[in-house]
């Protein structure tokens, strides 16, 4: 029974969820201290860390979480409170509009698709949170983040560990949190 199989997993994978975000909060938390940023953060530092476990488990970026992390963003951002509200603004279009035309040259060059809607919507929520100048860090953080996975996964021996669809949105999360704890005090 596939369902059975997945509530044995997810009970596997609780202890370690909750204690990711419990060390996150908690460095979140050290970093800001209580600062007015602080609940929105850990708000989006939930929902990041649901995300990654999501798309590393399913390759999949509920809209359910992404669609309301993006209008969190931008909302917390009319205040300014991480980034100024245009940079918030252009951070979803250039977020979306930058993956959406390196997709589209891949399914071009390749003939299928390289890059999921859940990523195009997932930069753009980052974006909306960041600001559109932390987009190139933001993806140079977490294209080194899945390289360092993938030589990990490689180099222990085992092919089953290395993936041939990369699950880039838990990368994109885990790099987008790390900005987000950067973000100036």
């Amino acid at each position: 029974d596939p369902h059975r199989i997945g509530r044995v997993e997810a009970r596997r994978r609780r202890p370690l969820v909750q204690w990711v975000c419990g060390l996150a909060f908690a460095l979140l938390a050290a970093r800001l201290g209580l600062d007015i940023r602080l609940l929105p953060g850990l708000a989006a530092t939930a929902i990041l860390i649901a995300l990654a476990f999501i798309d590393w488990d399913h390759h999949l970026l509920p809209d359910v979480l992404v669609l309301p992390l993006m209008g969190s963003g931008l909302l917390v951002n009319l205040a300014g409170l991480f980034a100024p509200p245009r940079a918030a603004l252009l951070g979803v279009i250039v977020g979306y509009g930058s993956l959406w035309l390196l997709a589209r040259a891949y399914r071009l060059a390749v003939g299928k698709t390289g890059i999921g809607a859940g990523d195009l919507k997932l930069m753009a929520a980052l974006g909306a949170w960041l600001g559109w100048q932390a987009l190139l860090p933001l993806t140079q953080i977490a294209a080194g983040l899945a390289l360092a996975a993938t030589l990990v996964a490689t180099l222990s021996g085992s092919r089953r560990r290395v993936p041939q669809e990369l699950p880039y949105g838990t990368y994109m999360a885990a790099a987008g949190w790390l900005l987000l704890v950067r973000a100036p005090v």
